[in-house]
């Protein structure tokens, strides 16, 4: 920092000449000496900064690594134990893990809002109106539950269809890992479940392995939508892009028979971070997806779930990533036509009751295939009234085991002595389940 302490007395220097008497040393014979240290001054603060800089995010990063590395994931659990019922492969002649039968439930439908913290379902008007009106509120249940650590979009997003912690799937920052991890989609491919998609290029490498190709002929990236038809691509804003996912969606459910469908769209959180909560504009993101919500209630039948959630939160002035209330705290919604689920399980939203490792969790309850076998998550009681109480057991069965095997596995990966396990599962004699623990 020298050269700022001489810079400013530069011009008040002076010296003797033989010819003109006193003269300013800086204003003369040290012009370009001048420039020379405000330019030298300016590029080390340049470089000061980007120094700090790499040295915070290294820390970061160093601080978020995943407790395994890719080695290490292939060693963790990925087979459904052979308790679960199956079925045999025609063409293959293998077998597969058989979905059990559920009645009350066909498919499920997930519209996961990004940036849509819990109190829009009060700020927002359409919101609200929407949940307190009886042909909504009658058949739905909500809960307020957290994301993840951190509060990013990928990291959540990948815990969402995992039910695996950060820490645990890999992805700890907005940057995208591409290692094999069960998943959701994994578990309805290996079922013979069909699946559908409509998310843009970010969420969509994390479930683009277990998807058949013509389930993703279209794939909209930021800000563009790239048309195979067409063979263009053409250049939209978020707003647009979310528009054009809910027709692809109502397009998809119209025309075919899915029974895990997912859609994940944006606009919400980019008008939270570029013009925070309160702004008009944001109000008008938030009443847009409800609107589509609307429309997407229309059209599913009575044996179709749909849940409506979130990766994370903002805060006021728009932003996320630390333990503020705002960007942990999202809505978790669950709601069939026609299924009372209002009365049967009525919503809670005082306090914070779930996290969203328990939605894919849930969801392979609803839909009767194993949980992935790396989730950390559990089978939410809200959604009993929703399942086969025949299947009920057997869900908490492979639940319980799936648990017990990823304690053991993790031991083991880490060179630890595996533990002794003791598993234990209570229930009443109607199938409701009281008490679900290990002990070790």
């Amino acid at each position: 920092f020298f050269p700022i302490l001489i810079v400013p007395f530069l011009d008040t220097m002076e010296t003797s000449d033989p010819e003109d008497g006193t003269i300013s040393i800086g204003k003369k014979n040290y012009f370009w000496i001048r420039r020379w240290i405000l330019l030298s001054n300016l590029v080390f603060l340049i470089l000061f900064t980007f120094a700090s800089y790499c040295i915070i995010a290294i820390a970061y990063q160093n601080l978020q690594e995943p407790i395994f590395n890719d080695n290490q994931l292939v060693a963790l659990p990925w087979n459904v134990d052979d308790q679960w019922p199956r079925s045999i492969d025609p063409v293959t002649n293998s077998t597969y893990p058989h979905r059990l039968v559920n009645e009350k439930v066909r498919s499920v439908v997930v519209y996961a809002v990004d940036g849509l913290r819990f109190d829009w379902t009060e700020r927002n008007t359409d919101f609200s109106q929407l949940l307190a009106s009886s042909e909504f509120h009658d058949h739905s249940t909500m809960l307020r539950i957290h994301a993840a650590l951190p509060t990013i979009s990928l990291a959540n997003y990948k815990t969402l269809v995992t039910a695996a912690p950060p820490e645990i799937h890999g992805v700890t920052y907005n940057l995208e890992r591409f290692d094999k991890f069960d998943s959701i989609f994994h578990r309805a491919q290996e079922s013979r479940l069909k699946r559908g998609v409509a998310l843009n290029s970010g969420w969509f490498s994390f479930v683009s392995n277990d998807l058949e190709p013509k389930e993703r002929s279209f794939v909209i990236t930021d800000n563009s939508i790239e048309d195979p038809k067409l063979n263009s691509v053409r250049h939209i804003t978020q707003a647009n892009e979310d528009y054009l996912l809910a027709q692809i969606m109502m397009k998809s459910l119209r025309n075919a028979s899915y029974d895990l469908y997912w859609s994940m769209p944006g606009d919400v959180d980019a008008m939270e971070h570029a013009h925070g909560i309160d702004d008009p504009h944001t109000q008008t993101a938030v009443s847009q997806k409800i609107g589509i919500i609307k429309d997407l209630i229309s059209i599913l039948d009575d044996k179709t779930v749909l849940i409506i959630t979130a990766d994370h939160g903002h805060v006021d002035v728009g932003g996320h990533l630390g333990q503020d209330q705002a960007t942990l705290e999202i809505p978790l919604i669950f709601f069939q036509k026609n299924s009372n689920l209002g009365t049967k399980s009525p919503a809670k939203t005082d306090t914070v009751t779930a996290i969203n490792l328990d939605i894919s969790t849930s969801i392979s309850a609803l839909l009767g295939i194993p949980v992935p076998r790396q989730s950390f998550g559990r089978i939410l009681p809200e959604i009993f009234p929703l399942l086969n109480e025949s299947n009920m057991i057997q869900m908490y069965r492979d639940q319980l085991l799936q648990k017990r095997n990823l304690l053991g596995n993790f031991h083991t990966v880490l060179g630890l002595n595996p533990p002794t396990i003791e598993t234990q599962l209570e229930y009443s004699n109607n199938f409701q389940v009281e008490n679900f623990r290990l002990k070790f």
